[in-house]
C-alpha cells in the first residue's frame, strides 16, 4: 500500500530517516570518504567504494592521469587563496596560530582539502608562506604562528601617497627654517652696523666758507591739555561738553600701529605661523577613517544587534580586528561590531580619555571642560610629544572614555 500524497512506502521527505540523513549531510564528514576530484562526500566506506566504481569517478581519474601536475596546482591555488582570505579577513595583520586559521577554513563544508594539494602538512604550508613572503612565520612550542603581509596595491599606493605628503611637508618646514635663519642673519648684520656707527663717537663740526648762516627758531610750546582744562571750567553753556585732547596712550598706540615691524617681531610672527601650519599638518596626518582602540568605552547604536537588547548599552573594546571591527564586551557577552555601529563615550570633566583621531592620536588625555552648546570639549594631553598641552574645541568623535578594566 502507498501512503496518501504519492510519497510511496518510504514515507517521503518528512520521515525520521530522511530527516536524519539531511542532518548528517549538513556537517563535516570523515576526510577519507571524500573525493576531491568529484567533490563528493560519502557517508561510509561502502558508499566510498561504490563511488570509486562509478563511471563519473573513473572519467575524472582519467582526466587526472592525463595531466596530474595541472590538477594538483589548480587545487593548491584554490586552497591557498581560501586559506589566505580567511587569514586576512578574520585576523588582518595580527599574529595568530596557524592551526586556528586552518580550523576556521575547514569549517566550510565545500573547502578544498589539504590532501589534494602540494602540501602534506600544515607545517609545510607555513614554511611555503614564509619563503614566498606572503606571511611572517615563526615556530614556537605551541605550534606555528603566522602574520599576514598585506600587499594590496591600493593600500601600497595610499601609503606611498602619505609618505610623499609627509616628505613635502618636511621640505616646506626646511624651507621655512632656512628663511628664518637668513632673516636672523640679516637682522644680526644690521645690528652690528648700527653698533659700529654708534661706536665712532663725537666728531667735530667742520664748516666750509660757502655754507650759509645758522638760524635757530625758538617757538613757544603750547600746553594743549592745560589750556583745554582751563576752558572746560568756564565759558561753556549748559549742555556743552569740553573736548579733551588726545591722551598720550592713544598717541603712543597710533605711533605703534603706524611704525613698521622690527625684525624680531616679524620672526616671531613667522615662527607662530610655522607652528600653526605644523600642527595642522600633524592633525591631517593623524586623522584616519578608522578610530577603534583597545581599552576605550563605546556605546552600541545598532538596534538590530541582539534583537535590540544591546541598543545604547556601553561596552569595552577588548580588541580591534582589521582596523574597522571591534571586539566589544557588552553585558558579559563578546560581540564583533563594525565601527559604524558604535560611538564614543565622553566622561565628565576630570575624566580620563584616549584620543582616537586627529592630533595626539593614541595618547591619553584629561577632560578639562565640556562645551555642550558647541558639542566639543577642552582637554589636556597627558603623554606623548605634546604632554601638558591644552587643546580647545576637540570634537566628541575624536576622544573616548578610558576603561578602568584594562
Amino acid at each position: 500500500n502507498y501512503s496518501i500524497g504519492g510519497m510511496g512506502k518510504s514515507g517521503g521527505f518528512l520521515t525520521p530517516k530522511a530527516i536524519s540523513n539531511r542532518i548528517k549531510a549538513k556537517g563535516l564528514q570523515k576526510l577519507r570518504w571524500y573525493c576531491q576530484m568529484c567533490q563528493k562526500q560519502c557517508r561510509d566506506e561502502n558508499g566510498m567504494r561504490c563511488h570509486m566504481k562509478s563511471e563519473g569517478h573513473l572519467r575524472a581519474m582519467r582526466v587526472f592521469a592525463d595531466n596530474p601536475g595541472r590538477v594538483l596546482s589548480e587545487f593548491s591555488g584554490l586552497f591557498l587563496k581560501g586559506f589566505l582570505d580567511t587569514l586576512s579577513h578574520r585576523h588582518g595583520t595580527k599574529r595568530v596560530l596557524a592551526n586556528t586559521v586552518y580550523q576556521e577554513y575547514i569549517s566550510d563544508k565545500d573547502h578544498v582539502h589539504m590532501n589534494s594539494t602540494a602540501w602534506s602538512s600544515l607545517s609545510g604550508l607555513c614554511k611555503f608562506l614564509g619563503r614566498e613572503g606572503k606571511c611572517v612565520v615563526d615556530e614556537t612550542e605551541k605550534g606555528w604562528y603566522i602574520q599576514y603581509i598585506d600587499k594590496d596595491p591600493k593600500l601600497i599606493a595610499k601609503q606611498a601617497q602619505m609618505e610623499a605628503r609627509q616628505k613635502s611637508e618636511l621640505d616646506e618646514e626646511e624651507r621655512t627654517r632656512r628663511l628664518i635663519e637668513k632673516q636672523i642673519a640679516a637682522a644680526t648684520a644690521r645690528g652690528e652696523n648700527v653698533d659700529e656707527e654708534e661706536s665712532e663717537g663725537d666728531r667735530e663740526l667742520v664748516r666750509s666758507e660757502t655754507d650759509g648762516k645758522i638760524q635757530v627758531s625758538l617757538g613757544r610750546k603750547t600746553n594743549i591739555s592745560s589750556s583745554t582744562a582751563a576752558r572746560s571750567g568756564k565759558g561753556l553753556a549748559f549742555g556743552e561738553q569740553a573736548v579733551s585732547a588726545p591722551s598720550s596712550s592713544a598717541s603712543s598706540d597710533i605711533g605703534t600701529s603706524s611704525r613698521p615691524q622690527s625684525a624680531l617681531e616679524s620672526l616671531m610672527q613667522e615662527e607662530e605661523r610655522r607652528k600653526s601650519q605644523q600642527l595642522l599638518a600633524e592633525d591631517r596626518s593623524n586623522r584616519k577613517d578608522y578610530w577603534l582602540h583597545a581599552g576605550i568605552v563605546v556605546k552600541v547604536m545598532n538596534k538590530t544587534v541582539g534583537d535590540g537588547r544591546f541598543y545604547k548599552e556601553k561596552g569595552v573594546v577588548v580588541g580591534v580586528i582589521d582596523k574597522y571591527i571591534g571586539e566589544v564586551r557588552v553585558s558579559g557577552k563578546r560581540l564583533r561590531l563594525d565601527q559604524e555601529d558604535l560611538e564614543t563615550v565622553i566622561p565628565k570633566a576630570g575624566g580620563a580619555v584616549l584620543i582616537v583621531n586627529g592630533r595626539g592620536r593614541g595618547y591619553r588625555a584629561v577632560v578639562l571642560r565640556l562645551n555642550e552648546s558647541d558639542y566639543n570639549c577642552d582637554i589636556r594631553i597627558e603623554d606623548g610629544p605634546h604632554a601638558g598641552r591644552e587643546v580647545t574645541g576637540v570634537e566628541y568623535e575624536d576622544i573616548s572614555k578610558l576603561s578602568d578594566e584594562l
